[in-house]
């Protein structure tokens, strides 16, 4: 892929530079095909034809501007004593280094509920981040979003590089791009929805495959049995949750090869919510299955994380039917950290690829290009030329890496030595990812004025030799023959496919005056309870009228109109991206 240098490509209306000053930007560590040299003091020096300033691009490829350049921005829910304190290194290396100082603003209230009350008030800032993208509609049908396409075309080139193709899909009906995406790219994870179990218990019992639903329900069971109750004489359950039972179905729906919750025939351009087909009907019983003998956890529905972790770290869960890296988290990870010297690497979670019979291929791994959430550069904004310029340079090479990881510097996790961006062994140290994470953003205040970086995986020329790729989240060190360094690793993984496929196209955008958008609000919010009334039947005739019952509820609250809906948006999707 085409690097393009940040800093290099924004300027307007400038004198001819001289061409061995070209050759020295070339040299700088941003993005560029050449073998550059990023080293600490290198810049150059450009006048802007317009007002006669003088115009430095420092070693890092942005173009420093002479009077300090401000952005105020919104990003969520937080603390903003503790978010201001964790900042202020990454704050005073923004403002020595690229005379840029930004301010994070974040409230103790829900983020959606917060933007509600700032549309009504009018007060918002500049630029407002970390956005879902039904807010982020709503902003910019109420005019309040501006239109970025020239700023892009005009400022930023390397949002046209890297989003590419999936620019086309930003666009609203009008042609014009109002909103981008923060935390994008291709999916980093090997492994999605998880089929997991305690690894040293499967061991126990022969390490027994399993590659199918049933196969996994019998293994659980075999384990559940061999350890009824932990060392506190607690009782044992082969599944519990955190999310009022969703992840149950939601990691169910891959194994059977749902896309988004909706079986999918793309050549018909059809798509049937998994409760208006046969296979939703097994799913229930499945999951149903495991609470009527006792296997499921009975606070699964009221579970919060840090409940649900506590269970998993003091050996009651056996399995997990949801979200990969909880389990990772909740137990190798936590037990590591616990344990220290002691731990025992087997002691952890291993998860597999599982797909019902006559499925061909499962849908675990999704990997959608632009994200969950999303950024605008708002109305209130006096210089969104300069802002665009920031975005452009976060997009570099050296930008996202410095917005994911903190400066460069020899105590932290990674410095640059010879033009190379170079992790420390620590980094490499899977054991030690999650501890690392935490301390790039406590210790050199790393991702706390992200706005518009990728968080999928990241690939560059000057990117550390031993690792293949990494992400805001991870440095992924693997083998010249794509296995991974960490032995925990491959012990998790070993029995996962990591096939995964592109939702992008078939996502969805609700906008805030369609009638679809409350449908969908409301057949969310009752999926949930009628789910619960499911699953937690007391027999299978009562489930079959709990899930015949639930199913009617949702097709008359508009479950059909909502199939017509995902339809008609997927077509669109392609129509968008082939333009």
């Amino acid at each position: 892929m085409k690097k393009i240098m940040g800093g290099m490509f924004f300027m307007k209306k400038y004198l001819i530079i001289i061409l061995a000053l070209v050759m020295l930007l070339g040299m700088i560590g941003c993005n560029n095909n050449s073998d550059e040299t990023v080293k600490e003091e290198e810049s150059t020096v450009t006048e802007d034809a317009d007002n006669g300033q003088s115009l430095q691009v420092n070693e890092y490829g942005w173009e420093v501007p002479e009077k300090p350049l401000k952005i105020t921005f919104y990003a969520g829910y937080d603390d903003q004593a503790e978010v201001d304190k964790i900042a202020e290194p990454m704050a005073k290396f923004y403002k020595e280094k690229f005379n840029v100082e930004i301010e994070k603003i974040v409230y103790s209230i829900d983020m959606n509920e917060k933007l509600n009350l700032m549309l009504a008030s009018g007060d918002y800032p500049e630029v407002i981040t970390n956005m879902d993208d039904e807010m982020a509609e709503k902003f910019i049908r109420q005019g309040k979003a501006i239109d970025l396409t020239s700023l892009i075309e005009e400022y930023a080139p390397n949002i046209k590089e890297k989003l590419g193709k999936y620019m086309n899909l930003l666009k609203a009906d009008d042609g014009k791009i109002y909103k981008l995406p923060r935390g994008w790219g291709e999916n980093p994870n090997v492994a999605g929805w998880d089929f997991g179990v305690r690894y040293d218990w499967w061991k126990e019992i022969g390490s027994p495959a399993y590659k199918t639903p049933e196969e996994y329900y019998q293994v659980v069971k075999q384990i559940m049995d061999k350890h009824p109750t932990n060392a506190n004489g607690e009782k044992v359950y082969a599944l519990s949750d955190n999310s009022q039972g969703a992840a149950l179905y939601g990691a169910m729906l891959s194994a059977y090869g749902f896309k988004n919750g909706y079986k999918v025939d793309e050549s018909a351009e059809q798509f049937t919510h998994w409760m208006n087909t046969p296979e939703g009907y097994d799913i229930a019983k499945y999951i149903n299955r495991f609470y009527r003998e006792g296997m499921l956890d009975p606070d699964f529905l009221s579970n919060k994380f840090e409940d649900w972790q506590a269970k998993v770290m003091n050996e009651r869960i056996v399995g997990n039917i949801g979200t990969w890296w909880h389990l990772w988290v909740a137990g190798q990870e936590a037990w590591s950290q616990q344990e220290q010297e002691k731990y025992n690497i087997e002691k952890r979670y291993m998860n597999a690829t599982v797909k019902a019979p006559n499925v061909e291929n499962a849908t675990d791994v999704a990997s959608d290009f632009l994200g969950n959430y999303r950024v605008i550069i708002t109305d209130k904004a006096k210089d969104p030329e300069s802002i665009m310029k920031w975005f452009n340079w976060e997009l570099s090479g050296i930008g996202t890496m410095i917005t994911g990881y903190g400066q460069p510097d020899p105590n932290n996790v990674w410095d640059i030595k010879d033009g190379k961006w170079m992790f420390n062994d620590s980094a490499l140290d899977y054991a030690k990812k999650n501890e690392n994470y935490h301390a790039v953003k406590e210790k050199f205040g790393a991702q706390s004025f992200w706005m518009v970086a990728p968080a999928g995986w990241f690939k560059d020329e000057h990117l550390d030799t031993r690792v293949t790729r990494v992400s805001v989240y991870d440095m992924w060190p693997v083998t010249s023959d794509g296995k991974f360094l960490d032995e925990g690793v491959n012990m998790s993984w070993a029995n996962v496919e990591g096939k995964s496929w592109d939702s992008t196209l078939y996502r969805v955008t609700f906008k805030a005056d369609d009638p679809i958008t409350n449908i969908n609000q409301t057949i969310k919010d009752s999926l949930l309870s009628e789910w619960a009334k499911m699953i937690t039947s007391k027999s299978e005739a009562e489930l079959e009228e709990n899930f015949n019952n639930s199913r009617d509820k949702l097709n008359k609250l508009g479950l059909h109109d909502l199939e017509e809906f995902y339809a008609a948006s997927y077509k669109a999707n392609v129509e968008k991206l082939n333009q």
